[in-house]
């Protein structure tokens, strides 16, 4: 699609783009790539250029902190497990 909008004379067409790009992706209508595509930037420049102007890159809903503290939880639970046995292993080698 392309659009003709005018654009008052103090802004570039770089800014113009870049404040649509972060306007949508702020709203959640586009993408992060999409967005850095509309803004004309490499995904990491616009990555950057968000987390300058303070606009959540990341967003997660409770269930998403959910799910990835019971993954945490897991992963320790998990080494925990492993350390211990490695421990007995250990302490069989010293005492045979």
């Amino acid at each position: 699609m392309l659009l003709d909008l005018p654009i008052p004379y103090d802004v570039s067409e770089a800014e113009a783009r870049l404040a649509l790009a972060v306007g949508l992706f702020e709203e959640h209508k586009v993408s992060i790539g999409k967005a850095s595509e509309i803004a004309g930037v490499e995904y990491h420049t616009f990555w950057d250029l968000l987390v300058e102007k303070g606009v959540p890159v990341a967003i997660y809903t409770a269930d998403d902190v959910r799910q990835e503290l019971e993954n945490v939880n897991k992963i320790f639970t998990e080494h925990n497990s492993i350390r211990h046995q490695l421990s007995n292993r250990s302490h069989e080698y010293k005492t045979a």
